[in-house]
């Protein structure tokens, strides 16, 4: 996995390798202190290459989420809890964030890290910046996957709109409350639904247990066996079909019993 994110490692400032085909992936609005301080917003303009690794004394003994912290997660019954903040215990929406254990107990320690937030810590340099973590490729794939478990939760648990904060959450993340930038005006409410009802879906299944993997091993092995069974079936019918030909003659000739001396 390293590998794949790093290509044998990072140069000097969390530089991503030569061998990477992102080595050369510019960001944009890079500079917020910058631009707080002179009162302006990002122009669009390139702020140089994106960033990954472990730099400033960050942890480098961190490991990405399993699939059990996503099983655990799923698992948690309600979308979220008082006060519905980054406090929230037995919240799936904080487990998943990250702010909370997987399993959404109680966790006292602020600098808890999982799940979404974990990615972000493991990747740091630009993902580990919520005003730039989107320069990062990887930022797409990370939020995709984030988005099918919500969307595997909705479907499992199939909560009422009522589940959904009405009031107390964070300014913008209560249940009427429209979602930026859209418009025309979309509220909260009208996309807490399954993925399927917004015109997409995804191929996996995040809920597979290890009898699950096995079901499903033996599922396709059974499906292969059949299949070389239908073939050998279509192997057998053709060599006989074949030997049959060899007794036919070279030319199939038909004749006639019309005598052409009669029409004369």
């Amino acid at each position: 996995m390293r590998t794949l994110l790093f290509h044998t490692g990072t140069l000097p400032q969390g530089r991503l390798s030569n061998q990477s085909r992102f080595s050369n992936w510019g960001v944009v609005c890079d500079s917020l202190d910058e631009y707080n301080r002179l009162v302006t917003l990002c122009n669009g303009t390139s702020e140089g290459r994106i960033r990954r690794g472990h730099m400033g004394g960050v942890r480098t003994n961190m490991s990405l989420p399993t699939m059990n912290d996503v099983r655990s997660c799923l698992n948690i019954r309600d979308f979220d809890n008082a006060p519905f903040y980054t406090n929230s215990t037995f919240s799936f929406r904080n487990a998943l964030e990250g702010y909370d254990k997987p399993d959404g107990e109680a966790e006292l320690d602020s600098s808890v890290n999982n799940l979404h937030n974990l990615v972000h810590s493991f990747l740091n340099g630009t993902s580990a910046l919520s005003h730039s973590a989107a320069n990062d490729p990887i930022f797409l794939v990370l939020h995709t996957f984030t988005d099918a478990i919500f969307d595997e939760w909705m479907r499992k648990s199939v909560p009422s709109n009522s589940s959904f904060p009405d009031e107390m959450a964070p300014i913008g993340h209560n249940r009427d409350y429209n979602m930026v930038p859209f418009f025309p005006p979309v509220t909260n409410e009208e996309i807490y639904v399954a993925s399927d009802q917004l015109g997409y879906s995804y191929a996996i299944d995040l809920e597979a247990t290890d009898g699950g993997f096995v079901f499903v091993l033996g599922s396709t092995l059974g499906g292969v066996f059949m299949g070389l069974l239908v073939l050998l079936l279509i192997l057998v019918l053709y060599l006989q079909q074949r030997r049959k030909r060899g007794f036919e003659p070279l030319i199939n000739a038909q004749f006639t019993n019309k005598k052409y001396t009669e029409e004369a």
